[in-house]
C-alpha cells in the first residue's frame, strides 16, 4: 500500500473488503483436505513454488457447511 506521503487513501477500506470476504466465503462453505476413494485424507507436503514464495497446488475440497448454506448460495445464484 506504499508509505509515507504516497501511501493508498483506500488501504483501510480494502483491508476491510478483503476481510468481509473472506469470513462470507468461510462462514457458508467448508474448505477440507481432499479424501480419496477410501474416504481417508490425501496427504501432503506444504511447499512453496518459485521466487514468489506463494503455495505449491494442493489438494482440497469446498463444499456447502450446511442446508441453510446451501439455500443461501442457490438464493444468490438465482439472484444474478
Amino acid at each position: 500500500f506504499g508509505f509515507g506521503k504516497r501511501i493508498c487513501p483506500g488501504r483501510h477500506f480494502a483491508d476491510a473488503t478483503l476481510f468481509i470476504v473472506a469470513a462470507s466465503l468461510l462462514s457458508a462453505f467448508s474448505v477440507q483436505k481432499k479424501r480419496d476413494a477410501e474416504g481417508r485424507e490425501i496427504h501432503f507436503e506444504f511447499s512453496y513454488s518459485g521466487n514468489l514464495h506463494q503455495p505449491a497446488p494442493f489438494p482440497y475440497t469446498v463444499a456447502p457447511r450446511d442446508r441453510r448454506a446451501e439455500e443461501l448460495i442457490a438464493a444468490d445464484a438465482l439472484a444474478r
